[in-house]
């Protein structure tokens, strides 16, 4: 532990917070551009159409499940399978060719794999509906962000709120960014991770902005590039052992829960590494960078009468 403290120790983080916050504003401009030119794939909730639940009595591969629909309709279903690849999700657009009888295509299904399926579920979203959903989920984000704008404002100096609202912006920009990127469903679970995202974000940049906060109130003397050096290297292994072992848990729940919850597993997963990136590089480059130091923290003077003495409200 000691060789560990020592390199935490002689690493320049104020090399590492500068370069690091240039990446971060790259990558923000980055997410936005890609967010607006690319768009998102969103999942049947936001979308309306309809979804049955499908359970073959043997594992089918992603292949086979594919050749067989295509003897049945022209366009394919997205398909969603659980991690044993016996229960699979078949969703179709309003419209399409999930609105045909439904006995009919499942048996020809059957036929082709050799195996039988057994009907699970079948649920149909409205397009009205789904784009109620996705405004109401829209609106549940931007909420939770002010509230949290709000309370960053009322704990902490307005440089360091600015620091941590900055750090959020960023997590959330990153985290849909790469849902367009690779491609991935943006469904209902996907947008609770991200307001999860958002509150673990949140818990990082508090529990450094303390110790910031600590170390210029109590060494005035010291340098606001210090104080902030200092603050990361104490809550640095606290931090990391956070997130991995937060990692640890989500990666689980990727792999047992499959398909069905692999949305909202990758966006924990990038959030916490992008959160806790964004925590030590843009909540602490933001506030040293606009004129954060000590001088903030400092007890005011009393204010005192024409006699030198102390007035008292």
């Amino acid at each position: 532990m000691t060789k560990l403290n020592q390199r935490v120790a002689d690493i320049q983080w104020s090399k590492v917070r500068w370069n690091g916050l240039l990446v971060s504003l790259g990558l923000m401009l980055t997410s936005i551009v890609l967010i607006a030119t690319k768009g998102f794939t969103l999942g049947l909730e936001f979308t309306g159409g309809i979804s049955h639940v499908v359970n073959a009595d043997v594992p089918v591969s992603l292949e086979a499940m594919q050749s067989a629909l295509r003897t049945v309709f022209d366009e394919l279903p997205n398909l969603v399978p659980d991690v044993t690849y016996q229960t699979w999700q078949l969703q179709f657009p309003i419209g399409g060719a999930g609105e045909l009888e439904l006995l009919q295509w499942l048996r020809a299904v059957e036929l082709e794999l050799g195996h039988p399926l057994n009907l699970v579920s079948s649920s149909v979203v409205g397009a009205q509906v789904g784009e109620q959903l996705f405004e109401q989920g829209g609106l549940a984000l931007i909420v939770a962000s002010i509230a949290i704008m709000f309370y960053l404002t009322v704990r902490f100096e307005w440089r360091l709120a600015l620091g941590a609202i900055v750090a959020l912006l960023h997590d959330v920009l990153v985290v849909l960014a790469l849902f367009v990127v690779f491609s991935i469903e943006f469904n209902l679970t996907a947008l609770a991770a991200l307001l999860a995202v958002v509150g673990y974000s949140l818990n990082d940049s508090i529990v450094i902005g303390d110790r910031i906060r600590e170390y210029l109130a109590r060494r005035p003397n010291q340098s606001t590039s210090e104080s902030t050096d200092q603050a990361i290297r104490a809550s640095l292994f606290r931090t990391l052992v956070t997130s991995g072992t937060t990692l640890l848990t989500v990666s689980s729940i990727g792999l047992i829960a499959g398909g069905t919850l692999s949305g909202f597993a990758f966006a924990l997963f990038a959030g916490i590494i992008v959160g806790t990136w964004s925590s030590l590089v843009i909540g602490t480059a933001i506030p040293e960078r606009i004129g954060l130091s000590s001088e903030h923290y400092k007890p005011k003077a009393p204010l005192l009468d024409e006699g030198g003495n102390p007035i008292h409200s």
